[in-house]
């Protein structure tokens, strides 16, 4: 491994250790989502899936 891979090993492993806290405390404070919520999600989802869906058939 040069000095860029191990420079970059660092980097991305202090990030982790000081992103992963806040991300915990994030996840249990969040609100809910409603089946409402979950529906709406699916809906967009299956929308941009048909889309490129189609924009991969017109190439």
């Amino acid at each position: 491994m040069d000095m860029m891979q191990i420079g970059s090993l660092i980097l991305l492993v202090g990030m982790f250790i000081f992103i992963l806290p806040r991300t915990i405390s994030a996840v249990k404070n969040s609100p809910k989502g409603t089946a409402n919520d979950w529906f709406n999600v699916g809906a967009v989802l299956l929308v941009v899936i048909g889309f490129v869906l189609i924009l991969t058939q017109m190439a």
